[in-house]
């Protein structure tokens, strides 16, 4: 789920960095991530496949933002 801010915005130009790379993207996955792990009817398996794609997202928006083009707030 690396790939996953790059297949919602395709790294058509250099400034193709919009919702899905955004600072704000980031806020939604943490909020969304932590209200579905909260459900007690997830499994162990799916728990481990949402924090494995979340961790995944994240660490793409994260290195994203240490690149000279960084990511935009919203």
């Amino acid at each position: 789920m690396a790939l996953g801010p790059d297949l919602l915005e395709p790294a058509s130009d250099p400034n193709h960095r919009q919702f899905f790379h955004s600072v704000a993207m980031l806020a939604v996955l943490a909020v969304g991530g932590i209200k579905l792990l909260s459900d007690p009817s997830l499994g162990e398996e799916e728990e481990l496949g949402l924090l494995a794609a979340s961790v995944g997202y994240a660490s793409h928006i994260l290195m994203d933002g240490l690149s000279p083009k960084s990511v935009p707030l919203i």
